[in-house]
């Protein structure tokens, strides 16, 4: 067949990395790529359970990157320090205030893909990717995509202490605007939306100072949505959905 054929979908089982699209041979609708992994893998950013989502070929929520390669990149007591390395500036949650660590213990468990031609379901556990000061005893993120319709992300946790403020972080280039219950984005001639329940989940926007040029040229502005967990308990769920906005 000529010309480009763009991946539908697929599912790398070593490095636990998941693709999907919406439609075959198309960037229209939503585009998904999800990781497990461990916090020690080659060009290691803090990012296990992270996933990042494309909207008609634009990038809706995004990994920043990485930003000019210095000294303190290639020294791991440094790397970390830098704000694109660190889970708080991926899209994570922030438990008790605590993000991921570095290093091959702190991994994903019962990662599981489950590719189908109409859904697609990617879950993990990404608990021990965090350190024990985060008083997390487990946290199950599955993500259900249905093709050319919308993306649910459910976040099951059960935590041992609870000690500080627990948030999920979401990395735009797009300006997030927020209002009751959804989070919207313009990506080109469309409007896509993250859909939250008020009172389960408050959001807030902050932009991200950006003094590298390399990040100014790949991205112009990145922005951080912040959605904090309002509950106090020590256990509980919460859900969440990426979609168009219809007009």
């Amino acid at each position: 067949k000529g010309g480009n054929v763009l991946l539908f979908d697929s599912w790398l089982p070593r490095i636990q990395v998941l693709t999907a699209r919406s439609l075959h041979d198309s960037v229209r609708g939503l585009f998904i790529a999800a990781k497990g992994g461990n916090n020690a893998e080659s060009h290691n950013h803090n990012d296990v359970g992270s996933f990042i989502v494309y909207a008609d070929g634009m990038p809706l929520f995004i990994d920043p990157g990485v930003g000019t390669y210095r000294k303190e990149t290639f020294n791991n007591a440094t790397r970390y320090k830098i704000w694109c390395m660190q889970s708080a500036y991926h899209n994570l949650p922030q438990i008790n205030g605590v993000d991921q660590k570095y290093g091959k213990q702190f991994a994903a468990t019962g990662v599981s893909a489950d590719i189908g031609r109409r859904k697609v379901r990617f879950s993990l556990d990404i608990a021990g990717a965090y350190p024990a000061e985060a008083g997390v005893t487990s946290w199950k993120r599955t993500i259900d995509f249905v093709r050319n319709k919308s993306l649910t992300v459910t976040e099951a946790y059960k935590l041992s202490k609870k000690n500080g403020p627990t948030s999920l972080m979401f990395m735009s280039c797009i300006e997030p605007h927020v209002s009751d219950g959804v989070v919207s984005y313009k990506v080109g001639d469309r409007e896509y939306g993250l859909f939250f329940t008020p009172g389960v989940l408050e959001a807030s926007v902050d932009k991200v100072i950006l003094d590298d040029k390399k990040f100014v040229d790949m991205w112009g502005c990145v922005y951080r949505l912040r959605l904090k967990v309002c509950s106090n308990a020590m256990s509980g769920e919460v859900k969440y959905v990426i979609r168009e906005i219809k007009k």
